[in-house]
């Protein structure tokens, strides 16, 4: 494996993250594995419900982890999510592989990623159009409504006054997407 350009990953570095897989998944009781008392991510309600959901609908597709000592490196979510759903087991990998210090930062990283990431309504529109309403409480589709009611209209609205030269020649090439970090502030404009 050649040195990777983006990543300036070497072999010998690739080699070393494969040379320790991750544990194996295995069913554990609830009960065994405790929140990590000082997780400074707040979790609403909301978020336990669609997670529940989730689980509901689809089943687990991610294991809880933990450390050694069966406290929550990554899931408190799903494991409060199961608390709710009432269940008496969940998957668990175990993490043994890590220093105290890198458990520490890989719980905030793990939750830090999503902040840097944005839906594209125009994509997001097509993936959910379709879908029947058998997904509306796993999606919320309730709580989307108002946002894809608002893009639409949006879209409908934000037309350049450009001449039709300029119109013809911009209008296949270029997407003008703003986005808002709150709705009041999307309102507003």
């Amino acid at each position: 494996i050649p040195e990777c350009k983006v990543t300036g990953m070497t072999e010998s570095s690739i080699t070393e993250i494969l040379a320790h897989p991750m544990g194996e998944v295995r069913n554990i009781p609830l009960g065994s594995i405790r929140p990590y008392d000082r997780n400074p991510r707040k979790i609403p309600e909301k978020a336990v419900e669609q997670v529940a959901a989730s689980i509901r609908e689809f089943g687990w597709t991610q294991p809880i982890v933990t450390d050694g000592d069966g406290v929550i490196i990554i899931g408190h979510v799903r494991r409060q999510a199961a608390i709710k759903l009432g269940l008496t087991e969940v998957p668990v990998l175990t993490e043994t592989r890590l220093t105290g210090e890198q458990t520490r930062a890989l719980r905030i990283a793990d939750n830090r990623t999503r902040d840097y990431s944005q839906w594209s309504y125009p994509l997001l529109l097509s993936e959910l159009e379709g879908l029947d309403d058998s997904y509306s409480d796993v999606l919320d589709l309730a709580d989307w409504q108002d946002i894809i009611t608002g893009f639409e209209e949006s879209q409908e609205e934000a037309v350049l006054d450009l001449d039709d030269d300029v119109l013809a020649s911009v209008s296949d090439q270029y997407a003008l997407t703003v986005m808002f970090d709150t709705r009041e502030n999307a309102d507003q404009a």
